[in-house]
Parts: C-alpha cells; sequence; structure tokens
C-alpha cells in the first residue's frame, strides 16, 4: 500500500493517475440474477443506514461495516491520518448488507499508532451496477436521511467516523513517515509532469513537435514549484 498526504473532506470516485494507496477489494460480476434478486430483497426507500469499524486489534486495521444499501452497492474507503500523512483507499461492494475490506498497511509495514479518520463514500448513482441503479432511483432519489448528500457535482452517500491504531504515538516516526511520503508525492507529481505531453496527443490526436512538449512540461513544473511554495 503507497501513503498519501491529502487533506480532503469528501471521498472522489476516480482512480486518477496517481500513486495507489491500498489494494482494491474484490468485487463479484453484477449481472447474475441472483446479484439482482439480492439487491432488490436487500432494498431500501428512505434513510440511509451505515455502520463501520475494525474488527481487528492490531495495527493492520481491517474494517467492516452494515449497511441497509442494496447488494452490490460498490463503496470506497479511505483511512487516513495527517500527522504521518497516511492515505489509503480501498474499494468492496456489499453483500447480505455487510462489507469488509483487507488490512490496511503502510507499504509493508503496519500503521503507526494514533487517530485515524475513516471515510466511506458512494460515487454518483449513474457509476453503480445497474442492478443498483434500479433500486436507489436516479441520482439516489430513492434514499433519504443525513448520509444522503446533495452536493454541486451530484448526490452521494457520505460516512465518517474515526478509529485508533493501539500502541503509542511517536512525534518523530510520524514526521519521519510524512517526509517520506511528501517526497513520495513530490518525485511522482514531477513524473506525471513528463506525460502530460503524451496525453495531449491522445486527447487531440495531434502529434506535438519537441517545442511545444518541452514547453508543455515546464509550464506543468513552474505550476508544481509555486504551488510548493504556498
Amino acid at each position: 500500500m503507497v501513503v498519501l498526504v491529502v487533506a480532503t473532506s469528501t471521498i472522489h470516485w476516480c482512480d486518477a493517475n496517481r500513486p495507489k494507496s491500498s489494494e482494491s477489494q474484490p468485487t463479484a460480476p453484477d449481472t447474475s440474477a441472483a446479484l439482482h434478486d439480492s439487491a432488490v430483497a436487500h432494498s431500501v426507500v428512505g434513510p440511509v443506514t451505515l455502520e463501520a469499524a475494525p474488527v481487528t486489534t492490531t495495527n493492520r486495521p481491517v474494517i467492516a461495516g452494515t449497511t441497509n444499501l442494496p447488494d452490490g452497492t460498490e463503496l470506497m474507503l479511505t483511512v487516513s491520518r495527517k500527522r504521518s500523512g497516511y492515505m489509503g483507499e480501498a474499494k468492496v461492494r456489499i453483500l447480505s448488507g455487510r462489507f469488509e475490506t483487507k488490512p490496511f498497511t503502510n507499504g509493508d509495514l503496519p500503521l503507526l499508532p494514533g487517530t485515524y479518520i475513516l471515510e466511506i463514500g458512494t460515487p454518483l448513482e449513474e457509476f453503480q451496477p445497474s442492478v443498483v441503479q434500479s433500486v436507489v432511483g436516479v441520482h439516489y432519489s430513492n434514499l433519504s436521511g443525513p448520509l444522503v448528500k446533495h452536493g454541486p457535482y451530484g448526490t452521494v452517500v457520505e460516512y465518517e467516523t474515526s478509529f485508533k491504531v493501539p500502541g503509542t504515538s511517536e512525534a518523530q516516526k510520524d514526521s519521519a513517515a510524512r517526509d517520506a511520503t511528501i517526497k513520495e508525492v513530490h518525485e511522482w507529481t514531477r513524473k506525471s509532469c513528463l506525460e502530460i505531453p503524451n496525453s495531449v496527443e491522445r486527447l487531440s490526436g495531434e502529434k506535438l513537435d519537441a517545442a511545444k512538449r518541452q514547453e508543455i512540461i515546464e509550464s506543468c513544473l513552474k505550476d508544481l514549484d509555486a504551488d510548493e511554495r504556498k
């Protein structure tokens, strides 16, 4: 699991070109009649309920939860701790009203002790499996309650809580972990600048000359330098 420095209050449902922070949970195909029957059987019309917490007491927490969202609903779980610069993600799919992740780790290492934030969210309704869309309604119109959030980009379901990884936190280890994360993200973002010209060519269908490619790269690096000075 790769870690990232993140300061965000919402969960973004997109697999952007960035370092992966966690292995995604394996999910079953959503085309079976059994899944359709299960989604309908566990369907909800009204207030959404969702609870989650670690089901292990180690420094490699496994998150499990229950919900009345229909079976097959996809969720993204994000675990983060600002002090150590950590963020990990796992994608899960609800089955029989339950879900569970693989252990969250810091690469091959356990998580540092301390308090972590757990955020759980759905994608926009149109990105859910078709069997789920038929139950929750367009823009989750069949759902209600405080967990249903209406934003500028659409309606989603969001849940947030916190939990503690056991042990005594150490400022020196937290600082070293955060510095390592910042360095990793710094190197990755600069490497990404080198790929932007290729993306422009793919989107435009036009071949860029060497001067234009260099101009795009230098502009990207300049913007990164400006952001880092803020």
